[in-house]
């Protein structure tokens, strides 16, 4: 399957450049009330860019993955419906992960297009059209990237970045162990978000409290394929991420658990 979508690259990368010009020309929409406008917003682009990508894999053996995808609508659930609806595979797609600075102007966000099978991380893509710039982590041996992230970002040592939720509350037990270490809020440092401030080695740490299957697993994945120090735990308190304990929430499909990364095996 990881050979399907590798084949699928060049495409995936130009769907998203032509999502990518949708910006300042869509308007955003509100397809929820979470409270959180990260998670609340969608546009157009985001449903067209799922839909090319959706036409896509259709036409290839990825039609017998479980698909988990970060939107729906009445035109989109006729394609998604035509992928297993059980499998080992499970092809995960968020069409604009970032939608809501997208929706600001601003070239922070990406395509993410991952494939799991069971507990094993087997493929994750992901290109900022607007930076140019993707990466690519296969299973748990390799990864390669496009070139140095083109942008300049602030260096926080000792510093571990979050998306959302109450580090107080979700990471109480892993911040009392780090000692002085900050917990910040990725977007409060930069724009760009947590996901790049960790990519770029900006920061020393990336935490995850229930990440979303279609985009809060990248770093997870990156953190596994580079052997860096990772601590995970499930709904029950096993010291593992269970990837198979998730729910449909508002908010998106979310796994049971939490996770914390280091840079270069840091403790």
């Amino acid at each position: 399957m990881e050979e399907v979508l590798l084949d699928l690259e060049a495409r995936v990368r130009e769907i998203a450049q032509q999502g990518g010009e949708f910006q300042g020309q869509v308007e955003a929409l509100r397809k929820s009330e979470t409270g959180s406008a990260a998670a609340d917003v969608v546009t157009q682009a985001d449903y067209w860019v799922q839909r090319e990508l959706l036409q896509c894999f259709a036409n290839t053996p990825l039609l017998g993955c479980q698909l988990v995808a970060e939107e729906s609508s009445a035109e989109l659930n006729p394609l998604m419906e035509r992928f297993a609806s059980e499998s080992e595979f499970q092809l995960l797609i968020d069409p604009i992960d970032g939608t809501k600075r997208f929706v600001e102007g601003l070239p922070y966000f990406s395509t993410i297009v991952s494939l799991r099978h069971q507990q094993r991380c087997l493929y994750t893509f992901c290109y900022y059209p607007k930076l140019n710039w993707w990466i690519r982590l296969l299973g748990e041996e390799s990864w390669e990237v496009s070139g140095r992230i083109p942008l300049s970002l602030p260096v926080t040592p000792r510093s571990v970045v979050y998306t959302a939720g109450q580090p107080e509350v979700d990471f109480a037990d892993w911040q009392e162990q780090l000692g002085d270490w900050r917990w910040v809020k990725g977007d409060s440092l930069h724009p760009c978000g947590s996901k790049l401030l960790y990519l770029s080695g900006s920061v020393a740490g990336y935490a995850s409290s229930k990440p979303n299957l279609y985009d809060g697993l990248m770093i997870y994945h990156y953190a596994k394929v580079r052997r860096q120090s990772l601590r995970e735990q499930d709904s029950r308190g096993h010291a593992s991420l269970d990837l198979d304990d998730w729910e449909n929430t508002s908010r998106g499909a979310l796994v049971r658990g939490r996770y914390l990364c280091l840079q270069g095996g840091a403790n």
